[in-house]
């Protein structure tokens, strides 16, 4: 006794432990009803029976009972038998979709899986009664995991057995009764027996019993008799495909009706006609079934429907069968069943096509070179000469035509495709389409009404020009379809224009200074009006001959180009590691511009507008940008204004540079190169910059260690860093390109986002921090002596006016001063040829 005590005991703790290390491995789950429902109503819209589906308690339990132990166990799902749900939940038949999404899970990622796998394609399928269930848990440890399961289940069919016949009535035959025999009696009777003779009975006719006719056979009308048969043909073919079944139209009906009952009164299809009256078809088909006294005669039925093959004598192409009318966009399925007095069922089909058989697109190559000719023709030309498109464009119609033959909807319910071809290097491209079945009725077609892409042109004009003209292509390609359709697409691209040399366009360049002059003076008189401004009015000053040779130069190389995608602004734009053509790096293009002496600063503007009050709007209408797609800032050029900076340049009689030239393409490219003083051309060399670093270092360091903070190596990557700042100091140029200037007098910072970001990449490690200080030159006498560098250094410190440099900023004391920084880099930079030096040091930590 006491050992069985024990071991009750030991048993115990072994349960028990086991059940610790369980639980412990199970993992922490939620439930998700928003996926669930989402999955639920996917199932509901996109099921064929709409409107036939509902809820099931049972299914969403064991749903969640499955999607909950398997998001426990953290792998994949527990694979439960359909029949044991089926039985649990007293259906049918249960389909069963198990999904797991490992991250980043949605309702519509889950939904989109869940549509896909074949289990749910299968259940959507079916024409029954539909019930469902659906349950999500999101895996807890794993963000975004979850585990989703679907049920769907058909319900039981409820089949009525056929009533039994009556039994026949039998009338009893009568029967003759027979005398009892008596003892003779011992007493001799006193009165003597009567002399009549004794009368013999009547004989009676037997009765016959005539049998009860069988009952006439009888329509099944129970729609749920025919959903169930539906559902069995549909399992049986397998059938994936985008239409499924659909019912046919009453003169089918009825004529099904007509072949199951002739074959229920004879109690055979073997000698029943089965050709159908019904007219407007393309083919038409019917397929038979006879079943005996059963329970469940579906799948016998089925099998029988599915197998069967008939055909009406017209058809071609072979014999028909059921899975070509689910497959088929025009099929169509009548049924119906006569069920004799034993119970046997006579089932006919009569399935019917409204369209032929589907066969894939094929191009029609002759059809194409009819319609080549016919325009060269129209066109003074030969088929030869056609110069075809490029492979892009070839593959991109081709595709197109093909694509919309491929579909099996009904041709006016096909959508052409008219975006723009997606092929690169096109300067014109115009296309159209036909779905006309001759070549002459398509010609009309593509030459009737404009070309898609094309305005003011008329679309015969535009098709002779390309098939004339050296820069002109031509691609065509038809697909025939399986109902005889022919879907054509037509792409014309000019390639380019004729080359020419580009020209002056007279009196282009006077009306633009014209109109930038109307449009300064209000702007000078308000300010005048204002107090901010006492000089004279905005007038037109011509530059020297050497400025306008430049401006000549840049408008005519631009103009002569043949690039596709010329960019105006390309050769203005500065950036990280790349040459900055015209400018190198503040105005150095007129410090460099050619001329004798160059000029202190200037801006330039350019436009390919095509006419002059166009130029002057795009010239006075540009405004700064806060932003752009790029590493270095997103401040860059943001106070630029350019009618006041044209204004006041004009006012202060300042020389311009005006030249247009007009390209083979008619764009015509404008540049103005806006000057201020000549330049001076002294300037610090070399090792004179280097001792200028070195000692703004020094200074630094020192004014550091007199805080108390540390003293700061200096690393050749962030001179580097300090060196690309130098992009933003005195240089007003939108990012887009626009317009490049300088201004001595105007500083800007990049954001320190940019300076991080910069600090990184020059560095090749991560950067926790990093800023900047800048600052210019104030005085440009003396420019090569130590005591002007010296002088410089101290009043960049704030060493010679306490109210201004680094030490009396307080921005730029914080920055220059934080006790977290471990390293810095410094740049000194000559703006120009007036002699303005600029200086940034940049840290990081």
């Amino acid at each position: 006794m006491k050992v069985a005590v024990v071991l009750t005991a030991v048993l115990a703790m072994v349960v028990a432990t086991a059940g610790v290390g369980n639980a412990a491995k199970y993992r922490k789950v939620q439930q998700v009803t928003s996926i669930a429902k989402a999955v639920e109503k996917s199932f509901v819209s996109q099921n064929r029976t709409s409107g036939r589906e509902s809820a099931n308690s049972c299914l969403r339990r064991q749903a969640k009972y499955e999607a909950n132990r398997s998001a426990k166990r953290g792998k994949g799902f527990y694979r439960v038998n359909r029949k044991t749900v089926a039985k649990k939940c007293n259906l049918a038949h249960v389909y069963m979709v198990f999904v797991k999404v490992p991250k980043k899970s949605s309702k519509s990622s889950v939904v989109k899986k869940v549509r896909r796998t074949a289990e749910y394609k299968r259940s959507i399928r079916s024409a029954k009664h539909k019930v469902y269930g659906a349950s999500t848990y999101r895996d807890k440890k794993v963000k975004g995991r979850t585990y989703t399961v679907l049920f769907t289940g058909q319900k039981k069919t409820v089949v009525k057995k056929p009533t039994p016949l009556p039994p026949p009535v039998v009338t009893p035959k009568p029967t003759t009764p027979t005398a009892v025999p008596t003892s003779e009696p011992t007493v001799t009777p006193t009165t003597p027996a009567p002399t009549t003779a004794p009368t013999t009975p009547a004989p009676t006719t037997e009765p016959t019993s005539e049998p009860t006719p069988p009952a006439a056979p009888v329509l099944v009308g129970d729609t749920q008799f025919y959903d169930e048969l539906a559902s069995k043909i549909l399992n049986r073919v397998n059938v994936i495909g985008p239409f499924g079944w659909v019912w046919g139209d009453s003169c089918a009906q009825i004529e099904a009706a007509r072949f199951a009952k002739t074959a229920a009164d004879a109690r055979s299809f073997d000698d029943v006609n089965l050709t159908p009256v019904c007219t407007g078809f393309n083919e038409t088909a019917v397929f038979t079934a006879h079943t005996g006294p059963t329970v469940d005669p579906y799948p016998e039925m089925a099998a029988a429907l599915v197998t069967d093959a008939n055909l009406s004598p017209s058809a071609p192409g072979g014999p028909r069968n059921i899975a070509d009318a689910l497959e088929a966009s025009s099929g169509k399925i009548s049924l119906a069943t006569f069920r004799t007095h034993d119970g046997s069922l006579f089932t006919a089909a009569v399935v019917t096509f409204d369209d032929p058989r589907y066969t894939t697109p094929e191009r029609d190559t002759n059809f194409e070179q009819q319609i080549a000719a016919s325009l060269a023709a129209d066109a003074g030309t030969t088929p030869d000469d056609i110069r075809p498109a490029d492979q892009c464009v070839t593959d991109e119609i081709d595709s197109r035509a093909r694509s919309i033959a491929t579909g099996q909807t009904n041709p006016d319910e096909r959508q052409w495709t008219t975006t723009p071809l997606d092929c690169p290097n096109l300067y014109k491209q115009f296309f159209t389409y036909s779905k006309a079945t001759t070549p002459a009725d398509t010609i009309t077609d593509l030459t009737s009404g404009t070309l898609n892409g094309d305005t003011g042109t008329n679309a015969a004009d535009r098709i002779n020009y390309a098939l004339t003209h050296e820069e002109g292509r031509f691609a065509v390609r038809s697909y025939r379809d399986y109902r005889g359709n022919v879907w054509t697409y037509a792409a014309v691209i000019l390639d380019d224009y004729p080359y020419k040399a580009p020209e002056a366009v007279p009196g282009f360049e006077a009306a633009v200074a014209e109109g930038l002059v109307a449009r300064s003076l209000p702007r000078i008189q308000r300010d005048r009006e204002d107090g901010f401004w006492t000089g004279g009015d905005p007038v037109w000053t011509e530059s020297d001959e050497c400025l306008a040779e430049t401006a000549d130069r840049w408008a005519r190389t631009k103009a002569t180009s043949q690039a596709k995608a010329k960019d105006i602004y390309a050769a203005y734009i500065p950036g990280f590691n790349k040459p900055n053509v015209i400018y190198g790096g503040m105005a150095e293009t007129f410090a460099s511009s050619g001329c004798a002496t160059g000029y202190a600063d200037g801006f330039v503007m350019a436009s390919k507008a095509s006419t002059p009050a166009a130029v002057v709007d795009e010239f006075m209408t540009k405004e700064g940008v806060q932003g752009r797609v790029d590493q270095i800032g997103r401040a860059y050029a943001k106070n630029w204004n350019g009618l006041g900076t044209v204004a006041y340049h004009l006012a202060h009689e300042y020389p311009v540079a005006v030249r247009s030239y007009r390209d083979f393409r008619g764009d015509v490219w404008t540049y103005a190169v806006f000057a201020t003083t000549s330049g001076d051309t002294r300037r610090l060399d070399a090792d004179q910059i280097d001792m200028m670093e070195d000692s703004i270092v020094s200074k630094v360091n020192d004014y550091r260690q007199a805080l108390g903070k540390s003293r700061l190596p200096r690393r050749d990557c962030m001179d580097t860093v300090a060196g690309n700042s130098r992009l933003f100091m005195g240089t007003r140029v939108m990012w887009d390109g626009s317009f490049a200037s300088y201004d001595p007098h105007t500083r800007m910072h990049r954001n320190k986002a940019d300076i991080i970001a910069d600090s990184t990449k020059q560095c090749g490690v991560p950067v926790a921090s990093a800023n900047e200080i800048v600052t210019q030159t104030t005085d440009t006498q003396n420019l090569r002596s130590p005591a002007w560098m010296e002088q410089q250094m101290s009043t960049w410190m704030g060493d010679r006016d306490p109210r201004a440099g680094w030490k009396n900023s307080p921005d730029h004391h914080t920055a220059m001063t934080d006790g977290s920084w471990t390293s810095l880099g410094v740049s000194v930079r000559d703006a120009d040829k007036s002699g303005t030096y600029i200086v940034t040091i940049a840290f990081m930590k």
